[in-house]
């Protein structure tokens, strides 16, 4: 499975950037030694397109020659100070500023056009608006001395001015809608996802009026197409839509939301909306293993997904996944097949007979060094009516069955998902492992922190359940 991440890490980041642009300036008053730029997410991997990082600056001077492939906004940052730019293939930009008053004196030249003439105005003339409202911010995550309504209408007045702002000014700069579409998206969505964000890390209620700004969401915006922010808004539009319409639920993440969510906007979206929708949807879900739902989504995509480049991003990895899945555990080991909310539902397959858990995961040091003691356990106990189940918690599917294979490890196995996972150690209290349970033959979980298996009275506890 080493080559399937290899392959995936590869897959984003090789996209074909066939022109540069150059960006050289000064720091006065560096904080640190080193200016980062990074573009914005891709619409379908949800990973930044590309990235680079200039070190050992010499006297707050810099040079950098980055890809580009189409005109993109492009964060820098700098120490604690973060802003855009816009670059365009063969751009050759000059960008200077002070960390002492960066706001004032950011500065962005360019050969070709005036957006980042612009951005820095925008910059420089909310500095005191944005600053306030991010202070406000970690305010509400820290204290509840305002509520999510208070503070969304406060930054979505903040938003109002700034779009119209962007409008003017990109009116009398004569500047290409193309730009000042994508600037007004990202800043309009940004918002709004910061929002629901910060609502769903409160717990706010989904039913709760100070979602309103979600109704805000354009399902048709056809000007944002190029806006990651934008696609991520239509994501929890959906996300929003599926809570709000369970009740009494509390926003705790149900593990088929995202099938909810792939079903809705399949049926609601058109046209490169509904692309962009369907593919990143199935990208993620693939891209993190998710079994439970890689079944239910994958051959839904497949099935109606039109446009063939992003098919080519999720295509490869699917068929990886597949292969992957499909290559049996070592003689000896059984994979136990199919869902199971609880741990109840995994043992009932075994009544009649006593059940010796393993709680365990590849990275786990402590847990390897028992496995040749649970070898030698299970030789012991041969013969009898003793299940040894090896129940993998919070691990990747690649790393547990090389783990499997390469440690030798015999008896029944169940990889959990993360709903399992969580929900498991949740009800046992299990902050660490390895940790062993015990169940009787009726399926009853006897003893919840049992000896491992290199204690040598755990033979004689497991044959006294047998009586």
């Amino acid at each position: 499975m080493r080559q399937f991440i290899l392959f995936k890490l590869l897959l984003i980041s090789a996209i074909a950037f066939s022109q540069t642009a150059t960006i050289k300036g000064k720091i006065e008053n560096p904080e640190e030694q080193a200016i980062k730029f990074i573009y914005t997410n891709d619409i379908i991997t949800s990973q930044p397109k590309h990235e680079m990082v200039v070190s050992n600056l010499k006297d707050g001077t810099f040079s950098a020659t980055i890809s580009t492939e189409e005109p993109s906004l492009i964060y820098f940052s700098h120490g604690s100070k973060v802003a855009q730019i816009y670059v365009k293939p063969n751009d050759n930009l000059e960008l200077t500023f002070n960390t002492k008053d960066f706001f004032n004196t950011l500065n962005v030249k360019q050969d070709n056009g005036k957006e980042n003439q612009l951005l820095t105005e925008l910059t420089s003339t909310f500095s005191e608006k944005t600053t306030d409202i991010y202070s406000v911010q970690q305010t509400l995550y820290l204290k509840d001395s305002m509520g999510l309504a208070e503070f969304a209408a406060k930054e979505r007045q903040l938003v109002k001015e700034q779009l119209e702002f962007i409008q003017k000014r990109a009116k009398k700069l004569k500047l290409a809608d193309s730009f000042t579409n994508l600037l007004k998206a990202e800043i309009n969505y940004g918002s709004i996802n910061n929002l629901y964000q910060i609502g769903m890390k409160k717990r706010v209620q989904p039913d709760d009026k100070a979602f309103s700004f979600m109704e805000e969401v354009s399902l048709t915006d056809n000007k944002s197409l190029k806006s990651f922010s934008y696609h991520l808004a239509v994501k929890f539009y959906f996300q929003y839509d599926f809570y709000n319409q369970k009740t009494g639920n509390n926003i705790e993440i149900d593990k088929w939301f995202l099938n909810n969510m792939y079903d809705k906007g399949s049926k609601k979206l058109t046209g490169e909306i509904k692309e962009v929708f369907i593919a990143s949807t199935a990208y993620t879900v693939i891209s993190n293993n998710w079994d439970f739902l890689i079944d239910s989504i994958a051959p839904k995509y497949f099935k109606e997904a039109k446009n063939e480049e992003y098919l080519n991003l999720v295509k490869p990895i699917y068929d990886a996944y597949i292969t992957e899945k499909n290559k049996p555990l070592p003689d000896g080991a059984n994979k136990i097949e199919g869902e199971y909310n609880n741990i109840e539902e995994l043992l009932a397959q075994y009544k009649g007979k006593v059940v010796y858990i393993d709680v365990w995961a590849s990275w786990c040091g402590p847990c390897k060094r028992e496995m040749p003691y649970s070898i030698q356990l299970q030789e012991k106990l041969k013969g009898e009516d003793v299940v040894f189940l090896f129940v993998a918690v919070n691990d990747k599917p690649e790393n547990w069955k090389a783990a499997v294979k390469q440690l030798g490890i015999t008896g029944e196995h169940y990889f959990g998902d993360q709903n399992f996972s969580a929900a498991f150690m949740k009800k046992f209290e299990i902050r660490g492992i390895p940790r062993y349970l015990i169940a009787d033959k009726t399926g009853a979980i006897v003893n919840t922190n049992a000896p491992r298996p290199s204690h040598e009275g755990v033979a004689d506890t497991l044959k006294e359940l047998l009586k």
